[in-house]
């Protein structure tokens, strides 16, 4: 099935969330791109919220490791107990990044309030 995988939405100004969704790899280097575009763009905060995700690529973690490498404690990954946790677990990601178990629980880590939960 082709089409995104992700969305993206403006929370506050400077602040980004990513809604991952489906398998990553069907994004591929649109969402390398957007990660990219939006460090570019001043962007000081990002959530990635892998809540509906089910396929979390290499791309992907790519991704993830260079925001983490732009922004550090200000990139918050949501990430329940499951699958996609359990990559990050194995991967040796979990010990590097934010996670949060809930998109209002990463919001209150970059200092938003009031955002969507």
């Amino acid at each position: 099935m082709e089409g995104p995988s992700y969305s993206v939405e403006q929370i506050v100004p400077g602040v980004l969330l990513f809604q991952l969704t489906g398998e990553t790899d069907l994004a591929g280097d649109r969402l390398l791109r957007e990660l990219d575009e939006a460090l570019g763009a001043g962007t000081n905060g990002i959530v990635v919220d892998c809540t509906r995700l089910t396929f979390l690529d290499t791309r992907t973690i790519d991704g993830l490791l260079a925001t983490l490498s732009a922004l550090g404690d200000r990139l918050v990954v949501v990430a329940p107990e499951g699958e996609i946790r359990r990559v990050l677990e194995v991967s040796g990601l979990e010990s590097m990044l934010r996670l949060c178990e809930t998109r209002a629980e990463a919001l209150r880590e970059l200092g938003v309030e009031g955002g969507p939960g």
